[in-house]
């Protein structure tokens, strides 16, 4: 009978034991939930509809994510293709586009497939560059704005996949051979989120 009771209580002190590091575990669990900032770094690549056609931009975003549902970041993204026209006869020009932008978003589920909505605006400098060693550079300052809907895909939990369409509006713009709806229509990107630091 003592070795029964003996046992018992053996066992159920490893049982106690066993169980300190499951309460460890969640503790800690909610530590991380009380974290209610990330900061992240994401390379992205969006299509923009651009003069009947489209065009493609390489970048770079720096972004807050508040309590897992509000987004806010700024970009930096660059023209990638090699447009060409021929604005005063006979040299050609080159085009460039450089945007620093500001958007926000909000999501609307806390799961690992996350949909949601938002809105930004760049600022971009454009310019046509002359081929030859002319001094014809045109330019000219430009924002755009946009609204977009789209899904982040939780991969862990430092990487997600992020995906949104949406449309551009602009203002006036004055750079010689283009116009205003030439920067307005749909738009589509793609972005690796990559969390640096929980505070």
């Amino acid at each position: 009978m003592r070795t029964f009771i003996s046992m018992t209580l053996l066992l159920s002190c490893l049982l106690l034991k066993a169980q300190d590091p499951v309460i460890f575990v969640e503790d800690s669990l909610q530590l991380n939930r009380e974290r209610n900032f990330q900061l992240y770094i994401a390379p992205a690549y969006s299509v923009n509809q651009f003069v009947g056609t489209g065009a493609s931009f390489a970048g770079i975003h720096l972004g807050l994510i508040s309590r897992d549902r509000i987004d806010v970041n700024v970009s930096y993204s660059k023209i990638v293709d090699n447009f060409k026209k021929q604005i005063i006869f006979p040299s050609l020009h080159t085009y460039d586009q450089t945007n620093y932008g500001l958007h926000g978003q909000y999501s609307f589920f806390n799961k690992s497939i996350r949909p949601h909505v938002g809105l930004g605006v760049q600022y971009g400098v454009v310019s046509w560059k002359p081929e030859n060693n002319s001094n014809d550079t045109f330019t000219d300052h430009v924002y755009i704005y946009n609204v977009f809907l789209g899904v982040k895909w939780l991969i862990n939990r430092t990487f997600a996949l992020q995906a949104n369409a949406g449309y551009n509006f602009t203002q006036d713009v004055e750079i010689i051979g283009l116009e205003s709806n030439d920067y307005e229509g749909f738009k589509a990107d793609v972005q690796l989120k990559i969390r640096i630091l929980n505070f």
